[in-house]
């Protein structure tokens, strides 16, 4: 379950070990963490920017059942209220194996720029 209407996620995951998810399109940052929570979605990328606002909900209700949102760097990501309230560099976020995808959505990236 990725992102699809922004940036080039869907290109990128049909390139790689992630070509057997189905790709969909779907608007809401919290619409998407709902699939993830429900168990009718495995993964969702966002390579754009997005505001903090939208993902901080979804955020604490994947952190309650072990689940992440972590930034591309494969931090989670910060909500103190003096920092950035953009996240500028990306996220990858799932209920299940968070730091497993991670590891393998960072090799894609590697493997898609050089």
């Amino acid at each position: 379950f990725f992102r699809s209407h922004a940036g080039n996620v869907r290109e990128l995951a049909l390139k790689t070990s992630f070509a057997n998810f189905t790709v969909e399109a779907a608007g809401g940052s919290g619409y998407k963490t709902l699939r993830l929570l429900n168990g009718t979605g495995q993964l969702y990328v966002h390579k754009t920017a997005i505001k903090k606002w939208d993902t901080c909900a979804g955020d604490a209700l994947l952190r309650s059942i072990g689940g992440l949102m972590l930034d591309f760097n494969g931090d989670m990501l910060s909500y103190d209220p003096n920092g950035d309230y953009v996240l500028r560099n990306g996220l990858i976020a799932a209920a299940q194996y968070p730091f497993t995808y991670f590891q393998q959505w960072r090799q894609h990236l590697k493997g898609a720029s050089g």
